[in-house]
């Protein structure tokens, strides 16, 4: 269940994201997006500039090392990093615009459909405990992504002679990455506690429940079969429009913070403030990218504690045996929802955890190998 207040507020940032060349248009009254071709042919130029802007960060780089100038290598190695982060981010909207709009789509007919089976008492809070939580999550987001523009705006305009410049100062990637998170943050807001209050152990133990349901969803195991199983295929359908360039973007938020930390650790002297606040922000896009992995390491582990709960309380939920052994056969066709590339990383708990511990450590790595040197 997307709320008018999400609709209006996500057809808000495609209109604007529009005048950038974003290749899909939002339709107000069927609430879906459609595909414009003319659209999509000026978002692959204006890609294809970003790329030509990241390539520059690079010949900067082979320079500053022939120089033996390591401040401002460094400097440009974190400007080609980002660069190249932000480029595969657009990618997914570039090059997988149509996949992209039926994904979204199908997802805004899905929760309709659900708010509609099981939120349709007049009393349920659903659709305003759902806004109070998007606005705030949705608001903090766009303070921060447009506090960044702003900050290397104001790089420009004060050292407008430096060589290091970000592509990020024109607004088109901050409407883009808003369109994402928009619907990343609302997804998870809803799938979460759907999971663990209404599918999960606890959903006739818990009296206050933020989405609570009707109770057709947990007494007919028809219902139940059919609400998890198009979570699975939400799921994979994540992975596959996404999942792709889950490594590219997990490996470069690394080097990333690596490179970062680096230059406020040590080159901290020799850069002038602007440059610093402008490297702390970058450090933050490294921090934005734990919240995501974090958020998207809670639904495996949401909805494995589901399957686990109708396995040991089944009891509690059916009273009927048919009940039971019907949800038993399909419970044992489920695995947890988890997103991801298939053979290569799939986003748990143990992900984030990793992360941070090899940022810390190639951090003191590259410290240390530096001062040997």
């Amino acid at each position: 269940m997307f709320t008018e207040s999400f609709y209006k507020k996500f057809g808000s940032t495609i209109k604007t994201a529009n005048i950038f060349s974003f290749p899909l248009i939002w339709n107000e009254n069927e609430k879906r997006l459609h595909f414009s071709p003319s659209l999509h042919t000026n978002a692959i130029f204006a890609h294809l500039y970003l790329w030509i802007f990241t390539l520059s960060h690079f010949v900067h780089i082979v320079k500053y090392k022939l120089l033996k100038d390591a401040v401002n290598s460094t400097l440009f190695l974190t400007a080609f990093l980002s660069s190249c982060a932000a480029g595969v981010t657009v990618s997914i909207l570039t090059f997988k615009s149509r996949e992209t709009a039926r994904f979204w789509n199908s997802l805004f007919s899905f929760m309709q459909k659900f708010a509609g089976s099981y939120w349709s008492d007049s009393k349920s809070k659903a659709a305003a405990n759902f806004n109070r939580r998007w606005l705030l999550i949705s608001n903090l987001s766009d303070v921060a992504l447009n506090s960044f523009p702003l900050i290397v705006l104001g790089h420009i305009l004060i050292f407008p002679q430096h060589d290091m410049h970000l592509h990020n100062y024109a607004t088109r990637d901050t409407v883009l990455y808003k369109a994402l998170f928009q619907v990343f943050s609302a997804f998870m807001i809803l799938t979460l506690p759907i999971f663990r209050d209404e599918l999960g152990p606890s959903r006739r133990q818990k009296l206050e429940r933020p989405f609570r349901c009707s109770d057709d969803l947990g007494k007919n195991v028809g219902n139940l079969s059919f609400v998890f199983r198009s979570f699975q295929l939400i799921g994979k359908d994540v992975s596959e429009i996404v999942g792709p360039f889950i490594p590219l973007l997990h490996s470069m938020f690394g080097q990333l913070a690596i490179s970062v930390g680096y230059t406020l650790i040590v080159g901290g002297d020799s850069v002038d403030g602007m440059t610093t606040m402008l490297f702390v922000g970058l450090l933050g896009t490294a921090g934005f990218w734990i919240c995501v992995i974090d958020a998207g390491a809670r639904l495996p582990k949401a909805s494995g504690k589901a399957l686990i709960a109708w396995k040991t309380e089944a009891h509690l939920y059916w009273d009927s045996g048919q009940d039971r052994r019907y949800m038993g056969k399909f419970r044992k066709s489920c695995k947890p929802i988890c997103i991801g590339y298939s053979g290569y990383i799939m986003i748990t708990h143990r992900t984030v955890l990793k992360f941070v511990q090899g940022v810390i450590r190639g951090t003191f790595r590259i410290i240390l190998t530096f001062k040997k040197k």
